[in-house]
């Protein structure tokens, strides 16, 4: 069983959606997304997936590339 909290249309221009969802575990993104195009009676893909949360972690508090390499790079001296 999965739980769609938010569903939220960003954007639609030249039949493409971009939308951001909030849901639980276990929700299978690229099949919603190949339903909602059934449901509309035309086909439909996901050509671009970006978690941005899944719990304790929050792309907020990720590190660049060159964050990490710097945090390397001090460790070695």
């Amino acid at each position: 069983r999965i739980v769609v909290e938010e569903f939220e249309i960003r954007s639609f221009e030249n039949n493409v959606a971009a939308f951001r969802i909030v849901c639980s575990k276990g929700t299978y993104i690229r099949s919603m997304a190949n339903e909602l195009g059934a449901l509309a009676g035309s086909g439909s893909h996901l050509s671009s997936l970006r978690r941005t949360r899944s719990l304790p972690f929050d792309v907020s508090d990720a590190w660049t590339v060159e964050s990490l390499l710097d945090r390397l790079a001090s460790m070695q001296n």
